[in-house]
Formats: structure tokens, sequence, C-alpha cells
């Protein structure tokens, strides 16, 4: 049994809804001895995390059982953040033995994997590792809805999604995979006459058009004035970018709140910054830029002088990957034991990011959503496009496979409404017959 979950997860082409879309079959193909159900869902505003565990408690544990079941696992938490009681009654009746509930700290970024499994278990993933590497997997609760959804043969076409933000109705959404934002984010109704787009939270998504489409990565999309300070930070040229980086006053705050230093991992933001600042980018400072999280603390909250810490480190961390610089496994430092009181609380946060009067709740408004076209990327997260096996003018139905994956890492991609293949050249595109 164990060999054929993960078999139907590869078939219904499961990715993990709450990040870089990694290939769930493949995170089930390995044994552990703990899954962690993550519902934290720490990004501000974002809600489709808590909205499915309120709707759906028992297809989330089903899901997690059959992961635990999947990896051999003899313990499951659901990590949820405490203050969601109502949410947490709905999850506790469906409860056995090997499972608990874990009630988290309104802290961010608590919902890291590096940070959820040292907070449950107290074991530190190492450097460049990942939660296999002590006896853990981490799924995303809306993948373990999937999962259960693959078991009973349904493959990945629709995706919960929250639109919130600068908007007269914040709500939460299931949506079929490849609808334009445009079609979800008018039943919000935006306030600003100008506003921006971000696909996935405030702190870690990047600023989309309108036509951008649902992927089964995507959480949700946040709505903001194009005056908003996160905005306007998001579209400062990455040259200008650079160029203050003279301007570091080396006072270590965004090492100091880094998640992942005070984890022992060795990522200072302040030696990166003074390294970029004095032109001398090289050596082991710049490598270690690979053991950021991009939880973007240094870049949005921890600089006194507004400089862009995580924006510069993706930028090198991309130009060492064009390079061929892969990250190493290291072994990590100890856990600062100043770490829990260096904790950013999640209202501090809202309110110096501006958006501590967005903060409600997006409740699920329980409606069809029929798009008139879909356009469905051959690729969603982690790994490399498959074979598309429709051809241009085919007619498809909801669940026709799109994309066959067979080797390496990738999964398969399935139509989400019934249509007319439009166009298979880059995204696949579909029209509602």
């Amino acid at each position: 049994m164990k060999r054929e979950i993960a078999e139907k997860v590869k078939e219904a082409g499961v990715v993990g809804a709450g990040g870089a879309g990694f290939p769930t079959h493949i995170k089930l193909s390995s044994p552990a001895e703990i899954v962690i159900a993550n519902g934290a869902e720490c990004e501000p505003l974002l809600w489709k995390d808590k909205e499915l565990m309120r709707y759906h408690p028992e297809e989330v544990v089903e899901g997690l059982k059959l992961a635990m079941e999947a990896v051999g696992a003899n313990k499951g938490y659901i990590a949820i953040k405490a203050r969601y009681e109502s949410i947490i009654k709905k999850l506790k009746p469906h409860i056995t033995p090997g499972i608990e509930i874990y009630p988290l700290s309104n802290f961010y970024p608590a919902g890291d994997e590096v940070e959820l499994v040292y907070e449950i278990t107290g074991r530190v993933i190492p450097p460049g590792g990942i939660p296999p590497d002590v006896d853990v997997v981490v799924q995303n609760v809306e993948t373990l809805y999937n999962i259960k959804r693959a078991v009973d043969g349904i493959p990945v076409y629709e995706k919960w999604v929250s639109v919130v933000g600068d908007v007269e109705k914040p709500l939460t959404l299931k949506v079929p995979v490849g609808t334009p934002a445009k079609e979800i984010i008018c039943l919000a109704r935006p306030i600003p006459k100008r506003y921006a787009i971000i696909e996935g939270g405030p702190m870690t998504g990047k600023i989309v058009d309108e036509d951008e489409p649902v992927k089964k990565t995507t959480a949700g999309f946040v709505i903001l004035s194009k005056n908003h300070y996160l905005v306007r930070k998001r579209e400062r040229p990455e040259t200008a970018v650079f160029k203050i980086t003279q301007f570091c006053t080396q006072c270590t705050r965004c090492t100091d709140l880094c998640p992942r230093h005070l984890l022992g991992h060795p990522i200072e933001p302040h030696r990166i910054m003074r390294s970029v600042g004095y032109n001398l980018i090289k050596g082991e400072t710049i490598r270690d830029v690979f053991y950021c999280c991009e939880c973007s603390l240094c870049e949005f909250f921890s600089c006194p002088v507004d400089l862009s810490p995580k924006t510069i480190i993706s930028s090198l961390k991309a130009h060492l990957v064009d390079e061929g610089i892969r990250p190493e496994k290291k072994k990590g430092g100890r856990v600062d034991v100043e770490k829990k009181g260096r904790r950013v609380p999640l209202s501090r946060l809202l309110e110096r990011i501006g958006l501590s009067k967005f903060n409600v709740r997006a409740p699920f408004l329980d409606i069809e959503i029929s798009p008139r076209e879909v356009i469905i990327p051959k690729i969603h997260g982690s790994g490399k496009p498959g074979q598309v096996v429709v051809r241009q003018g085919e007619r498809v139905k909801k669940g026709t496979l799109l994309v066959e994956f067979k080797q390496g890492i990738g999964a398969r991609v399935h139509a989400s409404i019934d249509g007319i293949v439009e166009d298979t050249k880059g995204r696949i595109r579909i029209k509602k017959a």
C-alpha cells in the first residue's frame, strides 16, 4: 500500500501547495519517523489553509494518515497557530492515536519548514539539508487534502486561493488551475484605482499582472495600492538596490533576527551586505547566501535604514547557480540561546509593513468559478517540464492529462475545465467549449 499511495499521488500530479511546489510523490518515497502537517500559514493576511481546515478537516487528517502510511511514520502533527481555536475544534473529532495538534505561537515565519521542524521536534535540519535528513517529512495541509483526493482518483485541477489586502471583500475561493487572476480579484472588489497584485504572501510574494494564471502553488493574491511601501520597495531597480548597500551601518539587526542564523546556520546578512558594499563578492561569505530561506524579515522589518538584504541575497544566489555553483550540506552551529526571545510577533510585523488594517478573515466563498479560458503552465514549482500529450484543437475534459512526466523531478499536469486546446507552445491554453 505504501508504494501504491505514492504512485497515485504521482498520477494525480500533486505538488507542494504551500511553497516551492516540490513533487509530492518524491517526498513520499523516502522513509521518515514523523510527518508534520503545516497549517501555520505564517504569511500575513492569507487564509486559504485555515479555511481549508475549517471546511475539510476530515480530508486533511486523512491525507496526513496516508502520508504517514506512505513513509512509515509512527507520529503525525498538525501545526496550527493556537489562536485559531474554532478551527482546532473542527480538527479534533478526526484526530486518532499517533496524531496530535501542535499549537504554535503567533510569530513570523512560524511556517518555514526548518523553523517548524525545530519547534515541534527539537531537531535542527542541517544547512543545505531537508527534513528527511532528520527523519521528518513536512507537507502543507492543502497538499495533504490533495493526497486524499489523489488516492480517491482525483487529479489536481483545483486550487484554494485567498484574495486579500486593500479590498472591500477579502475572500477565499476554490478555482480551476489556470484561472487568470483578474477573474477572481474582481470578486473581492479592489479599493484603490491603481493597485499592484502580489502573488503569494506580502513578505515573499512577487508582483504579477492581472493575467497571471493560478498555479498549483498559488496561495493567494494580495491587492495593495501602487503607493504602498511593500510595492514601492519591490519596484526599486536592482542597480539602485546594490548601490545603496554602501550605506549599511553594520548594526547587525538583520543577522540578529534571522531565523536561520538563530538556528545555527551559516548565514549572516550583515556580512553579505558588507561584502557587496565594498565590492568583495567572493569567498565563503558569499556562498553562504544559499542558506537564506528568503523570509524577507531583513528586507521589510529588521533594517533601520531600509536596505534590501534579501533582494541582494536572491540575486547572488541566482548568479552562483548560473556559474554552476550549488549549495553544500554543512554541519550547523549551536541554536542561539536567545532564539525564542528574538521571534518577531506577527502583530509587530503587520504594523511595521503597513498591513494591520487589512488583517481580517478572508472567509471561504463556496461558489463555482467558471473561467472562459484557462492558461496552464507546463510546470508548477520545482523540477522540469514533462511531455505535452494533447494537440491544438483537441477537445478535453476536466481531469484530462495534458503533460506526462515519467522520469526525474517533475509532475503531471491536468485540464481544469472542459474545453478545446487553443495553444500548447508556451503555456497550455484551453478555451471553454
